[in-house]
């Protein structure tokens, strides 16, 4: 079972996937849309990035859109380690300036998820010697009809 744990920030998710292994390696669900609609998160994917960061200590920037382009981002580690984070820069907002991160490894398979009606900016910076290759998997609220 995937283990979703709520961050300081409003909807700010750190989401650990259950590894299921063997003499072969191992197997993880990264993302499901039953167990993000539990959550709270209902969303679809609409495209999927990956990076690789060839020196240790590079920072990737931030990350967020206005609407109607706002897109959510599933962030995950593919090797090395990042810390992560989540910057509330909406205008307006209560929680204005406030800030949430979390380390995210390869070894532990740890993703973000920083949905676009909340949260919307990204800055990841590598925490250790291994240079690491993320992952980011965008997504847009769905609009189904009441």
């Amino acid at each position: 079972m995937t283990t979703i744990t709520p961050l300081a920030l409003a909807d700010v998710l750190l989401i650990t996937p259950r590894r299921h292994g063997d003499a072969r390696g191992w197997f993880a669900e990264t993302w499901s849309v039953k167990a993000m609609r539990a959550a709270g998160v209902d969303t679809a994917f609409v495209q999927d990035n990956q990076a690789f960061n060839a020196k240790k200590g590079t920072l990737r920037g931030l990350h967020f859109q206005k609407a109607p382009h706002a897109q959510g981002k599933l962030v995950r580690v593919l090797k090395g380690a990042i810390f992560d984070v989540a910057v509330d820069i909406r205008p307006g907002s209560p929680n204005y300036g406030q800030w949430t991160g979390a380390t995210l490894t390869a070894e532990l398979g740890e993703q973000l998820w920083v949905p676009a009606a909340s949260p919307t900016a990204t800055s990841p910076s590598p925490t250790t010697p291994s240079s690491s290759t993320r992952s980011t998997a965008t997504t847009r609220p769905n609009s189904k009809a009441a």
